[in-house]
């Protein structure tokens, strides 16, 4: 049996009923979490361009809802866009060792195919689970940090329109032959550039669309017969040889049904990098109990890891950020949002907060240091040390897992919190607690109950 063979038929072996409480429950907090950040999205500039170039190309029955508008569109238009506006605040889950953000691709992707279908929650439970499970393996088999630096691939799309086929094939009751097949035309997908950092474009936003949208097509090919290739994940020409760094394929099916990679993703608290988290975190942390006046600053000096040192260049740039997306990957910027805010949600990141002149002089005072012994255990840990330099004295925190990790978790409140501050710019009170209630119940639904919900937004 190939490495391929054994991931997917264990996929098709998932059962909503045999898996752990903990799993179960979890997924349905990151499937509420991703329909908040994606309601909220739909007020950001760049989705409005999304929604007016995927009206001129997709066509199809209007049966999938797009989130925030209550419009019904085509499943591919549904699913890209989705997809799109869960990734666009930098506010979606992470995936610490993959270096991925499942949720993005995964969970649109298998709403609006579960839409289409309209299928139990159990199934896109089910489904959700296992996209998780082969993007975050592919992630992780693949040495996605190193990727991230040696090739300056985006892991979210190579990996995440893996995750998003075999969702979408669970929910078109593939069987594990089938789901291979899948693999092997998903494979041909499979792209994403880092390149847009170097002028804060918008061109990452629509990656897990991408991928969301090439899942749904390749798997409506599957349907039908069409041919994928063999070995996709593992062959001399397959994923892993191909994109990946040292990549190691016995990581694809390690500890297969005992370590059920979904509940190891992160919920973001903040609206930024991820990697920018721990920094961040510390910063509000010490403003927080030393209630540290921003005046008072002398100097901030934040020690990271090598890819979050990385975001802190090319400097000029990152504490001059010229748009929003600078700003999200710029570490200056958070920690001077934070020190002045003492928030990081998508209010702090608006092109009016970036020019506050408070804002300017404060980034000129931070800066980020990469220390070796914390580029060396990352991925394993995400570790940041803080130091704040005042007038009246010098303080200092430090982290080895920012919250929102498995080891340092939100809480389901928080969950819940952080869903009804995105949503209340466009929903009612009554109307956060019915769609809370029914994803929090989403076992016991038909799915067009869902999209009965988000149609009378």
């Amino acid at each position: 049996m190939t490495p391929e063979s054994e991931l997917c038929n264990y996929c098709t072996m998932l059962d909503y009923d045999k898996l752990p409480k903990n799993v179960r429950d979890f997924a349905k907090l990151l499937i509420l979490d991703a329909i908040g950040v994606g309601i909220r999205a739909d007020s950001l500039e760049s989705s409005a361009v999304v929604k007016k170039g995927s009206s001129e190309v997709f066509s199809g029955r209007p049966e999938c809802v797009v989130w925030g508008t209550g419009e019904l569109q085509s499943i591919s238009y549904a699913a890209f866009v989705n997809a799109t506006f869960v990734h666009s605040p930098e506010l979606d889950d992470t995936h610490r060792q993959a270096v991925i953000h499942p949720g993005a691709p995964i969970i649109p992707t298998a709403l609006a195919v579960a839409e289409y279908k309209n299928s139990s929650g159990k199934e896109v439970i089910e489904a959700i689970v296992a996209g998780y499970e082969v993007a975050c393996r592919l992630g992780i088999a693949m040495n996605n940090h190193k990727v991230h630096i040696d090739y300056g691939f985006h892991g979210t799309p190579l990996c995440g329109v893996f995750g998003a086929a075999v969702a979408a094939g669970m929910l078109h009751q593939f069987d594990a032959k089938e789901l291979e097949n899948l693999l092997g035309i998903a494979l041909s997908t499979a792209s994403g550039s880092l390149q847009y950092k170097h002028n804060g474009a918008w061109s990452k936003r629509i990656h897990p669309g991408l991928a969301a949208k090439d899942a749904i097509l390749a798997t409506s090919l599957a349907k039908h017969g069409f041919l994928g290739a063999a070995e996709s994940l593992t062959g001399k020409h397959g994923f892993l040889e191909m994109y990946g760094v040292n990549a190691d394929p016995d990581k694809l099916n390690t500890n297969l049904g005992k370590n059920f990679e979904i509940v190891n993703t992160a919920i973001k608290p903040y609206a930024c990098c991820r990697y920018i988290h721990p920094m961040v975190e510390l910063t509000l942390t010490i403003v927080g109990e030393h209630d540290i006046d921003p005046e008072a600053i002398k100097q901030i000096d934040a020690f990271t890891f090598e890819s979050a040192y990385n975001l802190s260049k090319p400097g000029n740039r990152k504490t001059h950020p010229k748009n929003v997306v600078d700003a999200q990957f710029s570490p200056q910027y958070g920690i001077a949002v934070a020190v002045i805010d003492r928030d990081v949600l998508i209010d702090q990141y608006s092109q009016e907060r970036m020019n506050d002149p408070e804002l300017q002089t404060l980034m000129q005072k931070i800066k980020i240091h990469e220390k070796d012994g914390m580029s060396n255990i990352f991925p394993k840990e995400w570790p940041a040390s803080v130091t704040i330099k005042t007038d009246s004295g010098t303080y200092q925190k430090s982290t080895k897992f920012p919250i929102g990790e498995l080891e340092n978790p939100l809480r389901k409140s928080q969950v819940i919190e952080k869903f009804d501050s995105l949503t209340s710019p466009r929903l009612t009170s009554k109307h956060q607690r019915k769609l809370t209630k029914i994803i929090l119940d989403l076992e016991n639904i038909l799915i067009e109950d869902f999209s009965k919900i988000m149609q009378e937004i």
